[in-house]
């Protein structure tokens, strides 16, 4: 399949595009011609925002479909992590400690921090497992903690915030490069 003799072929994963340069270009006269040169134009345009943004993509998304092939899941979790924002954040303590190096990292252990005597003795390491069974009830998994949070009991809403957290607790872009784990 050829492009037009002045135009060229542009391939990027599944896309394939023929750009349109030069002045052989089919002359066309007319409001008819006029509206479908712009028409033309736009889908040019069109197409080439769809090359740009799958060359270049937003970069964070990128990072996080490496970490995780759903990003659905992604935005749900981080639309959940409201709920954590009344005492938690990524970068500093606040009533609870910080997430910034949170994958990886012993529980109890954020320096600056006054964690309760269960916590600092539990022995729990944060992963994936240890986070959502911690999440499913927080007080069972550690009795006499601090975190007076009740729990998230559905499953897929608790996966997908473990998932946001596990991700977003080592992202450069959110955290700088600080990390607290091993």
């Amino acid at each position: 399949m050829g492009c037009f003799t002045t135009g060229a072929w542009f391939e990027s994963g599944t896309f394939r595009f023929c750009f349109i340069m030069g002045s052989n270009f089919p002359k066309m006269n007319g409001a008819r011609s006029k509206a479908r040169s712009l028409v033309f134009a736009l889908l040019v345009a069109s197409m080439s925002i769809a090359v740009v943004q799958s060359i270049f993509g937003a970069t964070s998304a990128a990072a996080k479909s490496d970490t995780s092939n759903d990003s659905e899941l992604f935005r749900l979790g981080e639309k959940l992590y409201g709920r954590c924002v009344a005492c938690h954040a990524f970068t500093y303590n606040r009533t609870g400690p910080k997430h910034c190096g949170l994958a990886g990292r012993s529980a109890g252990s954020v320096e600056g921090y006054r964690y309760s005597v269960a916590m600092r003795n539990s022995g729990i390491v944060w992963s994936k497992e240890s986070l959502d069974q911690f999440l499913l009830s927080p007080r069972k998994m550690v009795p006499n903690t601090s975190m007076g949070y009740a729990g998230v009991k559905n499953d897929s809403g608790r996966r997908a915030l473990v998932e946001y957290l596990m991700i977003e607790s080592i992202s450069a872009e959110r955290c700088g490069g600080e990390q607290d784990g091993p």
